[in-house]
């Protein structure tokens, strides 16, 4: 009796194991999604040994605990290691998942899956890997440590051991209570690159900043770094990109420099006379393309730097500063065509570029035919609005806002094309491998489509970069390219760096939370417009301390 007993108790966890290792109870071959859009949906399994899909109860247990944890998929991301049928990924995309790995590396159950994707029309969110799971996960993390270490190949200390240096005025000085560096390449690095130092090295930012602030007290010019390259001025690039990494530093309240000295600093960069049409800028309102080159593009970037300008004024109690720069921020309206909405130049007489095309390198009547835009086109460049994107979606219309954004990555343009020969990276007119458009993907979570944020982050992460010698899409920038993905792996990235803490005038009294926001007519009078897109990337921040964040792993509030 006893020998039976055991017999049946043997017989019926066998029955188990077989039941929980069974590819479906409705058929060899094949299991059924069991909830979502695709529910009751067929997956063909293939014949292969040691596959066994997950049965339906197991999955529907699976996803109570999610459910129960994460609220709904949406806006997730999800990573299916040794996927086998791949039923738990497709399971998850059915309910509502942004995005799909798998990873396998049997010959037969890879190309399964892809027919499976391509069943369901899902190839734009979901993605089969063939190979190892361990190798996968060990190049995915040996890319972000290659990454981490790029990110210090630069700034380069620049001092003997005593601490003497070259100066910029080419007398020999002493770095005393700092550590001097140089080569900063300001127009790629204050978009990402320097923030990243701001979070994980406060102590190295704020020798970079003692060290702008002796290159300030030595130039000719009184004016911040544009481009230094050991100790000297190379004038490459545009704007004045030194003074959104100080303000930076100042509204995040970083220790080691003096802020009175480094504003003063940025207020004569800004209103320097004899650089690149800043006088002009001033009494219009841009850059006229008939005195400057590059004329569109140094207005945009002009513009976010005042911005930074009247951030850093604020925090330090400098009212009178702070209208005059955030009035200049504003100057980016000046040059929306309202004919194509696109960014458009102008001359001095306030005429717009004739005839236009928002892909052209020269441009007839620009100074020695140079064209309006700084390493690309109009297509590129009609983004540069970071420090107050919901005012530019309001002035161009959301509609057409969006379906440009949509555009822009299956615009075919040729490789050869002047001007943008050497410019890698390209997803259509999205060209990672030049700076200004770094930011533009996170532009679709002002548009409050997310997944679109998540999809392209995806396709540009592993696309362009990598463990490997030409994993990069061009030269790494000092630091910039790398530290876009080290904070896109981390799943936040610093739209604008200098918008954390800008509550304006919203947060003293003088308008207050709850308040109505009107559109007023005077652009000097629209700080409650540039507040308002403040407190919206306050919605959007995930991590304290960290600029506007724009996540790409997380929902859109």
């Amino acid at each position: 009796m006893a020998n039976k007993k055991k017999s049946e108790k043997s017989g019926r966890e066998v029955g188990r194991r077989s039941l929980a290792t069974r590819p479906s109870s409705r058929g060899a071959g094949v299991v059924r999604i069991s909830a979502g859009m695709w529910r009751q949906s067929p997956l063909a399994v293939p014949d292969a040994e040691g596959l066994r899909p997950t049965p339906d109860r197991v999955r529907g247990t699976l996803f109570d605990w999610v459910r129960h944890l994460l609220g709904d998929l949406s806006g997730c991301r999800v990573l299916d290691l040794f996927a086998g049928s791949g039923v738990l990924g497709f399971e998850a995309a059915s309910r509502g998942a942004a995005s799909v790995d798998w990873v396998e590396r049997h010959r037969g159950a890879v190309a399964s899956l892809r027919k499976n994707v391509e069943k369901f029309g899902a190839a734009d969110r979901c993605r089969v890997h063939a190979g190892d799971a361990f190798e996968f996960l060990a190049r995915t993390k040996e890319t972000f440590y290659t990454s981490a270490y790029r990110c210090f190949l630069s700034p380069f200390l620049f001092q003997d051991a005593d601490g003497r240096f070259l100066e910029h005025d080419k007398s020999i000085g002493r770095a005393e209570g700092f550590t001097n560096y140089t080569t900063f390449s300001l127009w790629d690095t204050y978009r990402a690159y320097h923030p990243l130092l701001n979070l994980i090295r406060q102590d190295m930012s704020a020798d970079i900043a003692n060290s702008m602030l002796r290159h300030y007290d030595r130039s000719v010019e009184h004016m911040l770094p544009i481009w230094s390259f050991y100790g000297n001025e190379t004038w490459c690039m545009i704007g004045y990109h030194a003074v959104s990494v100080l303000a930076d530093m100042i509204v995040k309240q970083l220790p080691g420099f003096d802020y009175e000295r480094a504003f003063e600093a940025m207020k004569r960069t800004a209103t320097n006379p004899h650089y690149d049409c800043l006088p002009e800028y001033t009494s219009l309102g841009w850059v006229p393309f008939d005195k400057e080159r590059e004329s569109v593009s140094k207005t945009l970037e002009y513009a976010y730097d005042d911005y930074c300008i009247a951030q850093a004024a604020r925090a330090l109690g400098k009212e009178e500063d702070y209208d005059f720069f955030l009035r200049r921020s504003l100057s980016y309206r000046n040059l929306i065509d309202p004919e194509t909405k696109f960014m458009r130049g102008r001359d001095s007489e306030g005429r717009w570029r004739t005839p236009f095309a928002p892909v052209a390198y020269q441009g007839p009547g620009s100074v020695h035919g140079w064209g309006d835009i700084t390493e690309g086109f109009t297509l590129q460049y009609s983004w540069y609005v970071p420090h107050n994107v919901a005012d530019h979606i309001e002035r161009v219309g959301r509609e057409l806002y969006g379906q440009r954004l949509d555009s822009l990555f299956v615009t075919e343009l040729p490789d050869d094309i002047p001007g943008a020969h050497d410019i890698q990276g390209r997803i259509g007119a999205y060209w990672h491998g030049n700076e200004p458009c770094h930011h533009v993907i996170y532009l679709y979570n002002y548009l409050g489509r997310p997944w679109e944020c998540q999809r392209w982050i995806r396709r540009v992460s592993d696309s362009f970069y990598g463990n490997e010698p030409g994993s990069l899409s061009g030269n790494d920038d000092c630091g910039q390219m790398s530290a876009w993905y080290l904070f896109n792996t981390m799943g936040f990235y610093p739209h604008g760096p200098v918008e954390q803490h800008l509550q304006h005038r919203l947060a003293d009294g003088r308008g207050g939370r709850g308040a109505p926001l009107e559109r007023r007519d005077d652009p000097g009078d629209d700080r409650e417009l540039v507040a308002r897109e403040c407190l919206r990337a306050q919605a959007l921040r995930r991590w304290p301390g960290v600029g506007q964040v724009l996540p790409d792993l997380c929902g859109y509030p």
